[in-house]
């Protein structure tokens, strides 16, 4: 059964046609001093990789995010050689 929604289409189709990321910023550049560890907040911080810490500083340096209610956040495992982390 379809429900009906103001824009008259089906669920999917609704998918294909809104992004409901728009004005939500993509890609975020973390700085990380190799020397000792820490990266930038500012002040320089010390968090593990994949940690609630690191998550949080990701997170709040994402542009636009805090117009929307952010449900779940986790990590997204990559290669171990990858200096690119995945929210």
């Amino acid at each position: 059964k379809i429900e009906p929604n103001q824009l008259n289409m089906c669920l999917p189709c609704l998918k294909n046609k809104v992004d409901i990321t728009l004005g939500i910023g993509k890609q975020v550049t973390i700085f990380y001093c190799r020397g000792c560890g820490r990266y930038q907040r500012p002040p320089w911080i010390t968090a593990e990789l994949e940690s609630r810490e690191l998550l949080a500083m990701c997170l709040k340096k994402i542009r636009g995010l805090n117009k929307v209610k952010l449900v779940d956040a986790s990590w997204i495992w990559t290669e171990p050689h990858s200096r690119r982390l995945k929210i």
